[in-house]
């Protein structure tokens, strides 16, 4: 191969991979159901099979397991919702809690540190208080946006569902011979990819579940079981995640008891993310689908950057889906170097 195509090839690329991006910045209103969808789907099918399976039509099956789904989503969500407005109507969440008391933590934080970060004196209560109801408003106003998405997602998992052999028609129809045999094999890797996480992400979530309430209910923490459904939640996002959840769940703990026990509950929490993100996760997620942590954690960070909280979850699989094509690819097989561990 001469210099001027390889700088055509590479030239290629880059324009491809400005374009897919592009694409997915301006159709996130219509990717981002489908890509929920698609997640989802994986889910739902060993349901949709057994039924098949059992003759119902394939047709009810789709239907049945999507509103299966729907309603298992739903009642995870009415919990928490129904859960957080009874702890701030319930709670006296902040009571006791003083600015003052605020400084002077961050104060002692700073000097235990060695290293001040701002000056805790420009604290007031008015500002903190505009911005976190800014906030609110902020991202109340961005769910008109969200329910479009919500409510494709399931017609996208019952088309997904009901029309799941169109894609192997289209292939074996398109490709023959060897082409119909890599892209074959890359649908097979990018499958087993994409089941290799969501189970693996599964056993992590109930792993995280039970230990989070075993710790909180420990130490006397109310609403263990909440708290640990909710941590378990947002631990789908991966790294970001767990230090979210810790955030509330150490702020709720200093509200409500004293700043040493909050110490107490926050190095135990510590050490259980530790045996989560540095053995559970990459044994079950991350070597299963053959990624290191460094890609995966880029695909964290772009994700968010083009999809927001959606992206931060769905770049993973997705990521997992280009390493197989690279992978079934002899022209890209190079690239998969990057994905490698060792």
């Amino acid at each position: 191969m001469t210099g001027n195509e390889k700088i055509v090839r590479i030239t290629s690329y880059a324009l491809f991979a400005v374009l897919t991006t592009i694409i997915m910045i301006q159709g996130e209103q219509i990717l981002k159901p489908i890509a929920w969808a698609a997640i989802f789907s994986f889910i739902v099918l060993p349901v949709c099979r057994k039924m098949e399976a059992r003759r119902f039509p394939r047709a009810l099956a789709s239907l049945f397991g999507t509103l299966l789904f729907i309603g298992a989503t739903a009642l995870i969500m009415v919990f928490l919702v129904y859960e957080s407005v009874h702890i701030l109507k319930i709670e006296n969440v902040g009571q006791g809690v003083s600015i003052d008391d605020i400084k002077m933590y961050i104060d002692s934080a700073q000097q235990a540190i060695g290293f001040e970060f701002f000056d805790s004196s420009e604290i007031l209560v008015p500002d903190a208080l505009k911005q976190i109801l800014g906030l609110v408003a902020g991202k109340i106003s961005g769910l008109t946006g969200e329910v479009v998405i919500l409510t494709l997602i399931p017609m996208y998992l019952f088309f997904i569902l009901n029309y799941r052999g169109l894609v192997w028609r289209f292939i074996h129809t398109y490709y023959k011979g060897e082409d119909l045999d890599r892209v074959s094999l890359s649908f097979q890797r990018s499958y087993a990819s994409i089941y290799n996480y969501l189970s693996g992400t599964g056993i992590l979530t109930i792993v995280t579940l039970v230990m989070t309430y075993l710790i909180l209910l420990v130490f006397g923490i109310r609403y263990s079981f909440f708290f640990a459904v909710f941590l378990a939640v947002v631990n789908l996002i991966p790294y970001i995640g767990n230090l979210a959840g810790f955030v509330v769940i150490l702020l709720f703990v200093w509200a409500t008891s004293s700043p040493v026990f909050v110490l107490y509950v926050g190095v135990t929490l510590y050490v259980s993310n530790l045996v989560q993100e540095n053995f559970l996760r990459p044994l079950l997620v991350g070597n299963k689908m053959e990624m290191n942590a460094a890609i995966v954690f880029t695909a964290v960070i772009v994700g968010g950057m083009i999809w927001g909280f959606a992206g931060m979850v769905l770049f993973i699989p997705l990521v997992g889906i280009a390493k197989a094509f690279i992978d079934g690819n002899p022209e890209w097989k190079s690239f998969g170097v990057f994905f490698e561990s060792k």
